[in-house]
């Protein structure tokens, strides 16, 4: 049977065991650094869009869906900026949320915009949110909630510190998703 990560994160369910919360940590970091590899930023990592292809968290296989969002782009071209702000904003990068870079025409970086985004995810594994999807108004609150101090709820020490340098407000110092894999492996 397949179920969305959302659903088996979200309350009222069951805590998500911290084992179970790394190994699923593990495979989205891999998964998204497959997809990176093959030169595609997805543009709409979460929860809702991380299907689990078992009923027992154990083990399920963890796989990354929805990719109707997903664009394609090499390093040392230009389509590597992207312009359009698409997505979930609770999920987005703070640079797709800058209303100021959204008049100017600035580009982001995809890749550096997904990393935030599974950051996120991942963060919601060890510390879920109060509601599955918070409202706009709510994304002041979320932002606070994914910085250092915030990340408390998320008991394994290691995720945490990787988390904190994942979830910099700055894209260039986020590190690359291979890297953020290489980091929780």
């Amino acid at each position: 049977s397949r179920r969305e990560l959302a659903a088996a994160a979200a309350p009222p369910a069951a805590p998500i065991a911290d084992a179970v919360a790394a190994r699923w940590a593990v495979a989205l970091a891999a998964g998204v650094a497959a997809v990176h590899a093959a030169h595609v930023a997805h543009r709409d990592l979460k929860p809702a869009n991380v299907l689990l292809s078992a009923a027992s968290d154990e083990a399920a296989a963890v796989k990354l869906s929805d990719f109707g969002l997903a664009r394609q782009a090499f390093a040392g071209d230009e389509a590597l900026g992207f312009s359009t702000r698409l997505g979930t904003p609770v999920y987005a990068a703070p640079e797709l949320l800058d209303a100021q870079a959204r008049r100017d025409g600035v580009l982001y970086d995809g890749f550096k915009a997904d990393v935030w985004s599974l950051g996120v995810t991942i963060a919601e594994l060890g510390a879920p949110p109060a509601h599955p999807v918070p409202r706009q108004r709510d994304l002041l609150d979320s932002r606070r909630r994914m910085q250092p101090a915030g990340l408390g709820a998320v008991a394994d020490a290691k995720l945490r510190d990787t988390l904190v340098d994942v979830l910099q407000e700055e894209p260039e110092a986020r590190p690359t998703a291979e890297d953020l894999h290489a980091r929780l492996v």
